[in-house]
């Protein structure tokens, strides 16, 4: 369950968690202390609700990984992870604080996203040849929708009416050199799919999951010992988009750079067995489709849906398209 945090990002790692959460909680108190070392606002600004949001996740992965335990005997994989990266965090973050708010965001997360992301996985990926990536986020995508228009027909679930936006933490620091915010950007988008968005998670992840690479290096990265490539992959992806569209982030904007971080990079990485050729042509076209689409679908979401639906939609077209690309060039 531990190791679940991470897998968003394409290695389960328990010490990779640990430190992503670790770096969450430090952002968290550091912004309630007003330190300047806080950094980046942690979950986009909603700092008061962020124990609210991780008590949502907590409570939806115990019971996912309850619920499922029957499919994961004799070494099998299913995506319990998906409830990290999904319903209970953005519904949270959309409605608030409370003990409604969690309970509902835990349940939404574990009756719509993980039965979505098997059935995909088995109907349509694997019979396919299709990246298992495509699946879940398009479950998660949907998981989204229904959970969120669900919402809107609960009694108990309102919208608050201080509710800062959605996004608009990611914004160029004056105080900083462009190089500076252009690495803490990078780290940041690491804990972006945990709707942490906060360097230091970011950083603290990556520095667990390579003390987990070498204390076993057939551990994180389902076993392939691919992860510093996988990494490589991932930072590069990030820094390319982060340099394309800094014109989204200023001036108090957002945009998501972490889209190939987490879904067509690694994918590139895994799919073509660590092939530098693959690697780097995965993380460029990643980084030039993965923030453009993700905002231009984001303009067709309705209020009161969480914009991660657009997000984890362009992964699943950015994954196609990257995929796809790479098989007719190599």
């Amino acid at each position: 369950m531990l190791g679940d945090f991470t897998e968003p990002t394409s290695y389960k790692s328990p010490l990779a968690s640990v430190g992503l959460l670790v770096g969450a909680f430090a952002a968290y108190f550091l912004w309630r202390s007003s330190s300047r070392f806080a950094g980046t606002p942690v979950s986009y600004g909603f700092g008061a609700r962020f124990p609210w949001m991780i008590g949502a996740v907590v409570l939806s992965l115990v019971a996912t990984n309850l619920l499922f335990r029957g499919l994961l005997v004799d070494g099998k994989w299913q995506p319990t992870f998906v409830v990290v990266a999904s319903v209970p965090a953005a519904v949270v973050l959309l409605y608030g604080r409370g003990w409604a708010v969690l309970g509902t965001g835990a349940v939404l997360g574990i009756v719509t996203v993980p039965p979505l992301a098997m059935l995909l996985i088995a109907n349509f990926c694997a019979p396919n040849g299709i990246p298992n990536v495509v699946g879940i986020v398009s479950a998660m995508a949907l998981g989204g929708v229904i959970a969120c228009a669900t919402c809107r027909f609960l009694p108990w679930m309102r919208v608050p009416d201080d509710a800062p936006p959605v996004h608009g933490a990611g914004r160029v620091d004056a105080r900083h050199s462009e190089a500076a915010w252009t690495v803490r950007r990078v780290l940041a988008d690491f804990s972006e799919a945990q709707f942490i968005g906060s360097e230091w998670a970011g950083g603290l992840m990556i520095v667990g999951a390579c003390a987990g690479f070498l204390i076993d290096p057939s551990f994180a990265g389902y076993g392939l010992e691919l992860l510093p490539r996988i990494l490589f992959a991932q930072v590069l992806t990030s820094a390319i988009g982060v340099v394309l569209w800094r014109q989204w982030y200023r001036g108090g904007g957002w945009t998501a750079t972490y889209v190939p971080v987490v879904s067509s990079a690694p994918t590139a990485v895994v799919a073509f067995g660590g092939s530098w050729s693959a690697l780097v042509l995965g993380a460029a076209i990643g980084a030039a489709l993965g923030a453009p689409v993700a905002r231009l679908l984001a303009k067709l979401i309705p209020p009161l849906f969480h914009p991660f639906i657009a997000n984890v939609t362009s992964m699943a077209v950015t994954t196609l398209v990257v995929y796809w690309s790479l098989m007719f060039i190599l």
